[in-house]
């Protein structure tokens, strides 16, 4: 199998592995067993997934491209931190054992450390950081890279005595490893979000301030991070060109110094035989040829060529040329010898040569060499110049004759030409930087030309850059590492001393917004917050108090209004020996929407009436006001009870946007015969005692007033004994509850009035309200409770 196919599998595995137990956490027996069991158990798992990334790395240089240190992250982040120390721990010291079967032991304890670490890690970041909860895809991928780089630190920290070898291994690791553990614990986390039904990106309502603080910081922090990070490449970029530029001109500087040396101690030589020989008197001519040199010349104390091989300079004055003045300082006395480079003479610049001039009878004795004779002359020296010369560590030099013959060159370098090796100089300045490809490397060169040969130091690009790339390789990693503990230390600041504090601020506010006006904003972390609970606490004290003031002033209102409405009730009751009259109402509220009437609308005939408006308080009160107004104006007309509610229902049904309705009973009893007449719009059945019993008069009842217009009602009729009573109630009596939530019901009314004998009617509603407040207990009184009880005694005598 392909190491490459194995590493993508051992990074897969941590997904497969997280997939796998978050499903049998949610869907299995698993989920229910203790929280450290599962742990210990996840841990394992991923102990084992992370000495698979270990044995199926990949082997470069004594290191290990791996995916190991995502199994204790996943295990971590994904399911909590004694998960991921167990799995950190396990794959750690296999890690440090694996040597002993050829796992590579140049990282072995910066690769064990890491691993051990990655799941103390993401223990501390889940618990702290994230609250215990999952972390985002984005912020996993970051803790899977940071993870790594710190990895890749250990390499250099653990091997300081071998930076050079540290820097390759880390080049070589450094992208395959970083992307291969963050796109596990990332594509881990992406496939957990799905499977639980988040969101990767949530874009809806307002994001909480501790995210957007983490986003920002985030992005903060990276702009921050790439800006210095290739601030610090560009320089040191520069820094490295500089260096290498040194290196290569340094270099030639050394090896034209030595080819010149040896130039000038040649010729210097020859020219101390030839000032010897020719003190004896031989010919020039024959020294020329037999010394092999182009031109010996004899200058006198005036600087005058007064005897020469070549009769052409004879009468030349050394002094009306540059290049040839320079030998008048062997006539000054300053020297007793001097040599000149290769180069144009002064008597003619057609001419080149190198001279050498010696102190020779009060004037100068001059050997020249041509070009050919020069070259021959240290073509020995020349072929060993560059042979074991080094620039650098792996850079080397390239000598080559006039015509870009290579005379002098490393071992390594088998071309005859420099045209072979593909090197034009054609087109480059001397002392100028440019660049060579040999054999699918690179190289920095640098030429000069000495002595009549082509000079070139070579330095791979490799090279040049190692220091840049191992400094930058450092300082980023370090900088990722800073970054991250800074974001960490000043995210958990904030959150701890500024979102938390604000969270306990907003805790009280909710509180108070849902009436709690006694909740004391008390966050005292810091001046701002000191003076915010201030601020928020004086505002509810200052709302306390216009709250206080407004209830006072309403309930004076509601009392008012209280008064208004009881005096629109009738509180005179007839005195009269035909009946015994008498009604009561106790409203929930100040006011309510019950109402009771009575009135004679001829001098023996009594309508009495009870009614119970829908809803509470002052709307109720004030169609109260309208349909009692209404229906007892109606009545008076004389017009039968049955029109008095048809009409009396239109009536309410116009202009009732509110959608309002009252039920109503009323009666009309003639004083004289004891018989009533009465109709019902949806109200509560009365109770008539008949011989000494209540039973319920239930006749059908019509719609209520006010619900819907063009409804009809029915005339009922009853005939009274005397003796007999018709009690009359709203629901506030029968459907009053008690602490258990209870009602007081028809039932226990009826049961109530025949197990209880009463005076007068005044004394049987005060006890009927009596025996509900006894049943009510503590429990409040919801709705309006009215009465209304009347009882024949017979006709006048």
């Amino acid at each position: 199998m392909s190491p490459y196919i194995k590493l993508s599998i051992a990074a897969l595995l941590p997904v497969a592995a997280s997939i796998l137990f978050y499903m049998l956490e949610k869907r299995t027996e698993f989920g229910k067993r203790s929280f450290m069991f599962r742990q210990i158990i996840i841990g394992l798992a991923f102990g084992i997934i992370a000495i698979v990334g270990t044995e199926w790395g990949i082997a470069v240089d004594g290191a290990m491209v791996n995916c190991r240190d995502a199994a204790p992250l996943c295990a971590g982040l994904l399911f909590g931190g004694p998960a991921g120390m167990i799995a950190g721990v396990i794959g750690g010291v296999e890690r440090w054992i694996a040597v002993a079967w050829g796992v590579g032991s140049f990282t072995r304890v910066a690769c064990s450390a890491s691993t051990v670490l990655a799941g103390v890690y993401a223990a501390i970041i889940r618990r702290y950081l994230f609250e215990g909860k999952r972390p985002g895809w984005l912020l996993a991928l970051a803790s899977g890279v940071v993870i790594e780089v710190f990895h890749l630190t250990m390499v250099f920290i653990t091997n300081t005595d071998q930076a050079i070898r540290a820097a390759q291994v880390v080049k070589i690791c450094s992208v395959p490893m970083v992307t291969a553990n963050g796109l596990s614990v990332l594509f881990a986390t992406v496939a957990l979000t799905l499977l639980s039904g988040d969101k990767l990106v949530t874009t809806q309502g307002k994001p909480r301030i501790s995210k957007t603080i983490q986003t920002w910081m985030i992005v903060d922090v990276a702009i921050t991070f790439i800006a210095a990070s290739l601030f610090l490449f560009f320089i040191q970029t520069q820094v490295s060109q500089g260096t290498s530029t040194e290196l290569l001109s340094l270099e030639l500087d050394d090896i034209t110094s030595d080819i010149t040396d040896a130039s000038n101690d040649n010729l210097l030589r020859l020219t101390h035989r030839v000032a010897d020989r020719v003190k004896t008197g031989e010919s020039l001519y024959d020294l020329a040829y037999e010394y092999g040199v182009a031109d010996i010349c004899v200058i006198d104390k005036d600087g005058i060529i007064t005897d020469s091989n070549n009769s052409a300079y004879l009468g030349f004055d050394m002094g009306s040329g540059e290049q040839s003045a320079e030998f008048l300082v062997l006539l000054d006395g300053e020297t007793e010898e001097y040599v000149q480079g290769y180069g144009p003479i002064s008597f003619s610049s057609t001419i080149s040569r190198k001279f050498a001039g010696v102190d020779y009878n009060d004037g100068i004795l001059q050997v020249g060499y041509n070009a050919s004779q020069f070259q021959k002359d240290i073509a020995n020296r020349i072929s060993l110049a560059a042979v074991n010369r080094h620039v650098g560590e792996n850079g080397f030099v390239l000598i080559a004759d006039a015509y870009r013959k290579i005379v002098s060159s490393p071992r390594s370098i088998t071309a005859a030409t420099l045209d072979e090796l593909g090197i034009d100089l054609s087109e480059q300045p001397e002392d100028s930087v440019f660049s060579v490809a040999l054999d699918g490397a690179q190289y920095e060169s640098m030429f000069r030309k000495s002595e009549g040969y082509y000079i070139l130091s070579m330095m791979p690009v490799e090279e040049v850059f190692r220091t840049r790339d191992l400094l930058t390789y450092l300082y980023v990693f370090i900088e990722i590492l800073i970054f991250s503990l800074l974001f960490m230390i000043i995210y958990l600041l904030i959150k701890t001393t500024v979102v938390k504090e604000i969270q306990s601020v907003n805790r009280s506010l909710d509180k108070i917004t849902a009436g709690d006006l006694d909740e004391v904003v008390n966050v005292r972390s810091s001046e701002e917050f000191d003076s915010l609970s201030d601020d928020i606490n004086s505002t509810v004290d200052t709302l306390k108090k216009y709250i206080a003031e407004a209830e006072a002033r309403i309930d004076a209102e509601l009392k008012f209004a209280k008064s208004i409405q009881h005096s629109a009730l009738p509180s005179v009751f007839p005195k009269r020996g035909e009946i015994d009259l008498y009604a009561q109402m106790d409203t929930a509220k100040e006011v309510g929407g019950d109402f009771y009437d009575f009135y004679f609308t001829e001098n023996s005939k009594l309508n009495f009436m009870i009614a119970d408006v829908s809803g509470k308080g002052i709307p109720a009160a004030m169609f109260m006001m309208r349909a009692k107004t209404q229906l007892k104006g109606l009545s008076e007309t004389g017009i039968p009870l049955n029109e008095v509610f048809t009409q009396g229902n239109s009536s309410l049904c116009e202009g009732n946007d509110a959608e309002m309705f009252v039920t109503a009973w009323e009666g009309a009893i003639d004083l004289q015969t004891g018989h009533v007449q009465f109709v019902n719009a949806g109200h509560n059945p009365p109770l008539v005692m008949h011989d000494g019993r209540f039973e319920y008069l239930k006749k059908p009842a019509g719609f209520v007033l006010g619900g819907m217009d063009g409804i009809r009602y029915k005339l009922f009729e009853l005939d009274m004994a005397p003796g007999d009573v018709i009690y009359l109630y709203t629901d506030g009596i029968t459907e009053a509850e008690n602490i258990k939530e209870e009602l007081y019901g028809e039932e226990r009314l009826i049961t109530f009035l025949n197990s209880n004998s009463f005076a007068g009617m005044e004394a049987l509603c005060d006890a009927v309200k009596e025996n509900v407040d006894l049943f009510a207990g503590e429990a409040p009184q919801f709705d309006d409770m009215t009465m209304l009880a009347l009882k024949y005694n017979g006709p006048a005598i």
